[in-house]
């Protein structure tokens, strides 16, 4: 193999790379987001929530259910950046009206979501609730870290809470597939022509 099939045969495999990497993006509402920004963990911290794990199985038609009482813990693989504007969606189901509020601690400070939208038929309603991370004490810029805990702010309603989402996560999107196939070809006209000059 010569060193220019070896290079061209590199960059096939670096395009193929970074559009297998490239994750779907989601649509809920007015918000799009990488698909891997939705929480990876959560557990029950106080309470007994029961399919706990719908929370953040990246489907935000299933769901579980906050009790009274009920407080469950959420986690991020990838970092959450507190930019401007709210940092944490969580979105809940709503299989009838009811007035819900959730409330988001972090290191000892609480602060009560604000309901961005509310979507849907009456009977399969997404509401929408934001957390700006500013709200609980994370500079501007700063990254979250520490344990983030969800429970409801009073004890009128019983919110299936359907997803937990980073918004913010600073993901950089991956060059999709037909921008990075139109490199790879300029690429290898690039080394086609090289090589054709130094045969002249």
């Amino acid at each position: 193999m010569n060193f220019i099939s070896k290079i061209a045969a590199g960059m096939i495999l670096a395009a193929t790379a970074v559009s297998s990497a490239s994750a779907a993006p989601v649509t809920i509402g007015q918000f799009t987001f990488d698909d891997s920004a939705f929480a990876d963990s959560v557990s029950v911290v106080d309470g007994s929530v029961t399919n706990v794990g719908n929370m953040a199985d990246g489907d935000v038609s299933t769901n579980a259910r906050l009790g009274s009482g009920d407080v469950v813990q959420f986690g991020f693989t990838n970092t959450i950046i507190n930019a401007t504007g709210f940092d944490i969606l969580v979105f809940e189901l709503l299989a009838a009206p009811e007035v819900t509020a959730l409330s988001l601690t972090l290191g000892g400070a609480s602060v009560n979501g604000t309901l961005i939208e509310s979507t849907g038929p009456d009977l399969s309603r997404i509401n929408t609730f934001g957390f700006d991370l500013d709200d609980l004490g994370v500079a501007a810029g700063a990254t979250l870290s520490g344990d983030v805990f969800l429970s409801r702010a009073f004890s009128g309603t019983t919110p299936d809470i359907g997803e937990i989402a980073g918004f913010d996560t600073g993901i950089t999107a991956a060059i999709p597939l037909p921008a990075g196939m139109f490199l790879v070809l300029t690429g290898l006209g690039v080394f086609g022509w090289v090589a054709r000059r130094r045969a002249a």
